[in-house]
């Protein structure tokens, strides 16, 4: 309905209020922060409240940025499909692996990580490695001639909210399949690099001798 694509616009635009707001704190000196979060010591009751509803712990900022995927044209299709990218790799520099040890707590193990880098040459480009949760997908498709490109593709963490008119059927939608479990093969990349982590706890590798730059 009309009052539910509102409230779905109106919550996207108060995740993005919150948003800046917590990076515009996030930017704050630590005394500064301390100073604004002073009189902070207990949560509202409606935020434990809500928390305890959704059975967490605490506030998941990644969740709470994310936006209602909103069309504001109904489709002709939309066909659901699973992600099946089981990690990325991002390629950085040996002073940028440094610089990510260097904000933990210095330890015997964070120490032992920054001579291991000290080993290395400043030139080489390692791979840093994260895992990637299966996420759905939409691959809508529009009138080609209304909609100009008429295909575009999404990812659906939550529902996906189309206009419709009164006692209008939802667009052609393929069913959800189900959720795969493990990957089948490497991707290239993953391919390139090492087997075993050069630094475990931030997941970086050195790639293979024949790729190294």
């Amino acid at each position: 309905s009309g009052d539910t694509l509102n409230a779905a616009l109106a919550c996207n635009e108060a995740k993005d209020v919150f948003k800046s707001a917590v990076l515009a704190l996030k930017a704050l000196g630590k005394n500064q922060a301390d100073i604004l979060l002073s009189d902070l010591q207990t949560r509202e009751p409606e935020v434990s409240l809500a928390l305890r509803r959704m059975g967490t712990a605490r506030l998941n900022l990644k969740q709470a940025y994310r936006h209602i995927p909103l069309l504001k044209i109904k489709p002709v299709k939309v066909g659901f499909t699973w992600s099946k990218q089981g990690r990325t790799i991002q390629r950085i520099s040996v002073a940028e692996a440094r610089r990510l040890l260097s904000k933990r707590q210095s330890t015997p193990l964070i120490q032992g990580a920054l001579s291991k880098l000290a080993s290395l040459s400043e030139n080489e480009i390692l791979a840093r490695a994260r895992s990637v949760v299966p996420h759905l997908r939409a691959n809508i498709v529009f009138d080609p001639n209304t909609v100009t490109p008429h295909r575009r593709l999404i990812q659906t963490p939550l529902p996906l909210l189309v206009p419709l008119l009164p006692g209008e059927n939802l667009p052609e939608f393929v069913p959800i399949p189900p959720e795969p479990i493990g990957q089948d093969r490497l991707k290239r990349s993953d391919v390139k690099i090492d087997d075993s982590p050069f630094i475990p706890m931030l997941g970086i590798y050195r790639y293979k001798e024949m790729y190294r730059a």
